[in-house]
């Protein structure tokens, strides 16, 4: 678990996250509105190409090793909290 951030707005990141992987652990169908929102969002930006790609092979993935790479305490999972796309309703306040 991390530990150290650099601002608050990055912990707020990395709190979000932990809760997305509790939600996908919990209700792995919310990793198809991911796969989803990579494919319409993502893929046809070019600019985005390395990001799609990444995120097509994490999302094949268990919903169990995809909650651990996006708390990774490593450039890797801060890399993927940078880039997420939206799982299942997003969060209200």
């Amino acid at each position: 678990m991390k530990t150290v951030f650099y601002d608050r707005h990055e912990r707020l990141r990395y709190l979000k996250a932990c809760e997305i992987a509790r939600r996908i652990v919990r209700d792995p169908r919310q990793i198809e509105q991911a796969r989803r929102f990579v494919e319409e969002a993502m893929a046809p930006d070019p600019h985005q190409s390395t990001y799609t790609a990444m995120w097509r092979e994490i999302l094949s993935l268990p919903a169990q090793d995809i909650a651990a790479a996006l708390i990774e305490d490593s450039e890797k999972g801060q890399l993927l909290r940078d880039t997420s796309p939206i799982f299942g309703d997003g969060f209200t306040s």
